[in-house]
């Protein structure tokens, strides 16, 4: 091995050196070139931030942005969600695609259009494959046709292609229930159902169908039945949670299956519902249940369904438009007087039933907050003014009202001052907007040393 002189070396080195000190100055002069790009870019943004403001917001804010406000309900597949949104978001530039095709969850809302044709089956195609690993949910809308109807084929074909991803949500609408008997049927047949939430809602003028069994998925935790009734007897829906039932008959002994059937249910909502009377006198017991939702119903008396429902963990009660008197011939004798110890929250819209609320909130002495919205308040602050002591709705806290029929503004001060003499004082008081407008302004000024009074539409606090 020859090794180099000390020449030879210090020459190389020497290279080497200069070699160096050349690099040093390309990076240096990279370096400023990157800084005067840099330095370009920032003033392209700020240029084009002044025409569309949307390019100042950084990538993480504008993929929050728009999962948010596209992104659809977790729990079912809303008709108001537009599903053409997404590919709109794809279309607006390559940023917004990008955004797009990162963002599966907005994707994965997919509305079956009707009428549908084939040429509608690549873009759900799309969607399905887009909305990966996200699980889907998706409505189907079959108006107007049969199961001899040719289009009954492509819906099979479409529900086929919905049924190879993973379905959170399932919602189907038809006019006939032979078609919901058809698409149902193939839900249980074709695929081993693992959704969370089933609506199915059957828009014709024939409401006797009775749910299949088999269609209902072990995991289940929401249903809404729309003219369709659970099956007789009862099957097991130890999962599911949430349960409304829409335009249907109701009975006690239903309603007592409904109890057997669905022992962990902790939502309830009973909507343009008519109460019969089938000779059984039987409760139903809802052990879990915390939110009771009644709405356009048709009773012959307050307590028939009210007494029958035991309850003991129910925590926030809505009555809404329920009409009272003229539906049966005999009302059904209440089984005893039911106190509903933990609810703490009630809303009673009926205003043409003010007249019963004292009787019903004499069931209810744990609520704090009583919303009357759209109720005439008059009866009730009478009643809780009359009554000795704290008798009436001994915690109550916060009180909304809206309608005040043949009687003085005053009664709200009257009624303050009252519960504070017994210890029982009102911590708020929301008021309507018109309804404040009305209210002397001395006596709104006293109304506001003794309580806050908070508008009902904005929630401000005006005293």
């Amino acid at each position: 091995m020859l090794l180099s002189t000390p020449d030879t070396s210090s020459e190389t080195l020497a290279i080497l050196d200069l070699e160096y000190l050349r690099l040093e100055g390309a990076r240096a002069e990279l370096l400023r070139q990157l800084d005067d790009v840099e330095r370009q870019k920032r003033q392209v943004n700020i240029k084009r931030a002044a025409y569309a403001p949307v390019y100042s917001v950084p990538d993480d804010v504008l993929y929050q942005i728009l999962e948010e406000a596209y992104a659809h309900d977790l729990h079912r597949c809303r008709l108001d969600y537009n599903s053409h949104t997404p590919l709109a978001i794809a279309q607006v530039s390559r940023r917004w695609r990008y955004a797009a095709l990162s963002l599966p969850r907005i994707w994965s809302c997919i509305h079956v259009p009707a009428p549908l044709s084939r040429s509608h089956i690549p873009r759900i195609t799309l969607y399905v494959a887009r909305s990966r690993p996200m699980p889907i949910s998706f409505t189907i809308r079959c108006r107007f046709y049969t199961p001899a109807s040719p289009e009954m084929g492509l819906f099979m074909e479409c529900l086929s292609l919905l049924l190879t991803a993973r379905v959170r949500s399932c919602t189907l609408y038809t006019d006939y229930a032979s078609s919901m008997e058809t698409l149902t049927g193939f839900l249980s047949a074709a695929h081993r159902c693992e959704f969370e939430h089933l609506h199915l809602q059957l828009l014709g003028e024939d409401s006797r169908l009775v749910m299949d069994g088999s269609v209902v998925p072990p995991y289940l935790r929401s249903l809404v039945l729309h003219a369709v009734r659970l099956p007789s007897p009862p099957i097991t829906l130890s999962s599911l949670r949430r349960l409304t039932l829409e335009q249907q008959p109701m009975t006690l002994h239903y309603l007592h299956e409904i109890a057997l059937s669905c022992p962990a249910l902790t939502h309830l909502t009973l909507r343009e519902v008519t109460t019969a009377a089938d000779g059984t006198l039987v409760e139903a017991r809802f052990a879990a249940l915390e939110h009771l939702y009644l709405s356009e119903l048709h009773l012959s008396r307050m307590g028939d369904l009210l007494a029958w429902i035991d309850a003991p963990q129910l925590a926030g009660l809505t009555i809404r438009d329920i009409s009272l008197g003229g539906t049966h011939p005999h009302a059904l004798p209440a089984p005893r007087v039911r106190a509903y110890a933990a609810l703490r929250h009630m809303r009673i819209h009926f205003p043409y039933a003010a007249a019963h609320i004292p009787a019903l909130v004499a069931q209810t002495p744990a609520v704090a907050a009583l919303d009357l919205t759209g109720t005439n308040v008059g009866p009730l602050a009478r009643a809780l003014l009359a009554a000795p002591g704290a008798a009436l709705l001994p915690a109550l806290e916060v009180l909304t009202a809206t309608i005040l029929w043949n009687e003085r503004h005053d009664i709200f001060l009257d009624l303050v001052r009252h519960r504070e003499r017994i210890g029982r004082p009102l911590k708020e008081i929301r008021l309507g907007y018109f309804f404040l407008a009305e209210l002397d302004g001395e006596l709104l000024h006293a109304l506001s040393q003794h309580v806050t009074v908070t508008r009902l539409d904005e929630r401000n606090r005006v005293r």
